[in-house]
Parts: structure tokens; sequence; C-alpha cells
């Protein structure tokens, strides 16, 4: 998390799309090979105010003549409130702008 007295979507937003430390390059654990779409993403803070910007790139902007339809991302955040690494509370934005909750005990990991 970066420290800023005045948070803003804004400044998060400019940031992403200028590279400036943001942290990217993930790949998945299951599978060790880069995604298919890249993921950035940024956290920024003051006392009072978390925010956290998500920039989900699609490699392909266009779907082919056999794809019904694009293949959309979503993108989801786990928290480990307790600091136990056995619950976690679970955020996901869809493409369409609805939020998913849920919250996930007894595990090790989240899936």
């Amino acid at each position: 998390m970066e420290r800023d007295e005045k948070p803003a979507p804004a400044k998060l937003r400019d940031a992403i799309l200028r590279g400036e430390n943001v942290a990217s390059d993930f790949s998945t654990i299951i599978v060790p090979a880069p995604p298919r779409d890249q993921t950035a993403f940024k956290v920024s803070g003051d006392d009072r105010t978390l925010l956290i910007a998500v920039a989900l790139f699609d490699a392909v902007s266009q779907r082919s003549a056999t794809q019904k339809s694009l293949m959309l991302d979503s993108a989801e955040i786990y928290f480990d409130l307790r600091h136990d690494h056995l619950g976690w509370l679970r955020f996901e934005f869809t493409p369409d702008g609805d939020l998913h909750t849920g919250e996930f005990v007894g595990r090790s990991q989240p899936r």
C-alpha cells in the first residue's frame, strides 16, 4: 500500500495507466504460466480510506467469428482480516458493475 494523504480514484487510475509503482505480471498457482490477459493493481490510502484500483487488460479486444461473446473479466479481492489464513472475505467485481461478496472459513487458502 502506498500512503497518500488525499487518496482519489483518478490518481490511482492515472498511476496504473502510466505503470507507476503497480503490481502486475501475475501467474496462476495451478499453471506456472503468465495469464492470457494481464492484470495490474495499485493500493493507496490514508488512516480512514483504502482505495484498490484494478486494471484488467484484454489481450483480445474483438471476438472472433467462432466466438459467441467476449470473455469479460471480473476482479476478485480476498481479505484476511483476522490474519489467521483461515477466514477470508471475498469481493468480486463483475464487468457489469455488480458486487458479489462472500466469506470463506476453515481453509488455509481461498479458492
